[in-house]
């Protein structure tokens, strides 16, 4: 019994909880202000009734010597209502009481009134009841005689103070229960308003539930109940939401990686089978005697140097990928670039190549000296290897400094060979990547190189990183391709830019 009393309030809803315990505590407080009041208002009458008991009390010591007197005052109308009044001896014996009212037969109930007894509750009036068992109540003062010889008896009803608090503690509840009833409908009808929020947070999370973790709950004042419960809900939801979003993310970037993974593995083994293939066949070739033996042995050693050549690349960008730290040193861009023009054009002729310098200070960066000479030269092999014949290929240096700005080494390479398609450009930096998609090294139109295997601007996009920069491609069908390496400047201890020392000058205050 105890643990469903217990239990009662969870199955309850809330909003009967709150109507019912509102109406529990003002029906406590309309309680207790009532009975305070009928108290003090019982109190207040019986006060006044205690005042008439002592005046008339006094009209009755001066009036004791004539009975006959006594009577003809009790039958004059004093305004007293239900007055008793006795004279006794001091043994208590007498005559008995007289009525102002001739139909109250009903005396009070008292012990016997001796002098000792009149003495002691003398100036202290008491309450009573009748005789009757079902008689009024009264209020009676006993007072002795001057000279003791007795005792006056003098009696009031509490009818009319009786009737009197009956009627406020009947206003009372009717007003309380009507009180109540206003406040049982007028406060459920606010509970169901201000817990509307509730119920929309509840929808809220049953969309949630369906998959919808968009939803968020409408917003209120912040210093509410509701309004901190709404925030504090929207932003659980946003941090609910960020992490399905992020785990969504992690998913596809993990599929995405799986697919390059098994990409690339098929492209590396394709690459390293069209060499492998060729050295097995030459090589039974060779042994069946057919050929001749210094040709032969010459295809099997440049298929061996391209799996070589493939593996080397294959190994660098693992490396790349490890992010293992540079040796760095203070690099000269523009003498790299240099070497680099001159060592292309002598193994490329059909191809002019032009550089040129247009930085205005040293262009310095901080490198491997090896990895920067592999960028340059890897951009130039792909410029002459993916433009016919005769297409010229520019290379600028230049150095960018300025106010605000970190100073940078921007290298371009440029042709106006026939360009690639936006679809493509976007995916020129992925391994073993052609832009036909094929496997095989066809062949570019109008004496043009053969095609690499796809790895060469995928090394360039890993060593650019590496080294702090960004590479970007700039291209369209047609207009040839421009690839730009962007690189931090290499700035000695306690040289400061020519620009910073402008900036500076320039916002000394003027002497005075």
């Amino acid at each position: 019994m105890i643990t469903s009393l217990r239990a009662l309030p969870d199955r309850v809803p809330l909003r009967v909880t709150l109507v019912t315990s509102v109406l529990v505590l003002v029906t406590m407080a309309l309680g207790a202000s009532g009975a305070a009041g009928t108290y003090a208002l019982r109190g207040f009458l019986v006060q006044r009734v205690d005042v008439q008991l002592g005046q008339a009390t006094q009209m009755m010591l001066e009036l004791h010597q004539s009975q006959d007197m006594l009577r003809n005052y009790l039958s004059l109308p004093v305004g007293w209502s239900a007055l008793a009044v006795a004279e006794v001896n001091r043994q208590g014996g007498g005559s008995g009481f007289l009525f102002t009212d001739d139909t109250q037969q009903s005396e009070p109930r008292l012990p016997q009134v001796t002098i000792e007894y009149a003495h002691k509750v003398a100036g202290k009036p008491f309450s009573t009841s009748s005789v009757s068992r079902r008689g009024p109540q009264w209020r009676v003062l006993v007072t002795p005689l001057p000279d003791d010889s007795g005792s006056v008896i003098v009696a009031i009803l509490l009818d009319e103070v009786s009737s009197t608090v009956g009627k406020l503690a009947t206003v009372h509840v009717v007003v309380g229960a009507m009180v109540l009833a206003v406040l049982a409908i007028v406060g459920y009808a606010m509970v169901r308003a201000s817990l509307r929020r509730l119920l929309q947070v509840e929808r809220t999370a049953r969309e949630i539930a369906a998959g919808d973790l968009s939803r968020r709950v409408p917003t209120s004042h912040p210093d509410t109940e509701v309004g901190r419960l709404a925030a504090a809900f929207n932003a659980m939801l946003g941090e609910i939401e960020y992490a399905f979003r992020a785990r969504e993310r992690s998913e596809a970037e993990a599929r995405a990686s799986e697919a390059r993974m098994r990409r690339f593995a098929a492209d590396a083994s394709h690459e390293l089978r069209t060499p492998l293939t060729a050295i097995r066949g030459f090589a039974e070739l060779y042994r069946q005697g057919g050929g001749e033996p210094a040709h032969v042995i010459s295809r099997i050693e440049h298929h061996a140097t391209r799996m070589s050549a493939l593996v080397e690349d294959l190994l660098l960008l693992a490396r790349l990928d490890q992010h293992r730290p540079i040796q760095a040193v203070p690099v000269d861009l523009l003498s790299l670039a240099a070497d680099a023009v001159h060592d292309t054009t002598a193994t490329q002729d059909d191809h002019p190549i032009r550089l040129v310098p247009a930085a205005d200070r040293p262009p310095v960066v901080v490198g491997d000296e090896l990895q920067l000479r592999q960028v340059i030269g890897n951009l130039l092999n792909n410029a002459v290897q993916h433009t016919p014949a005769g297409t010229p290929v520019t290379v600028t240096v230049e150095t960018v400094t300025g106010r605000g700005v970190q100073g940078e080494v921007i290298l371009s390479v440029a042709d106006s060979g026939p360009g690639l398609a936006p679809d493509d450009a976007v995916r020129v930096f992925e391994r073993f990547f052609r832009p036909d998609q094929s496997r095989t090294r066809a062949a570019i139109p109008q004496g043009g190189a053969h095609k690499g295997s796809g790895l060469g601007l995928s090394i360039v996009h890993a060593l650019v990183a590496a080294h702090g920069g960004t590479i970007r491609l700039e291209t369209a069908l047609g207009a040839g391709a421009r690839f730009v390496v962007r690189l931090p400047l290499f700035v000695p201890v306690g040289e400061v830019e020519p620009e910073k020392v402008a900036h500076a000058i320039s916002t000394q205050p003027e002497a005075s």
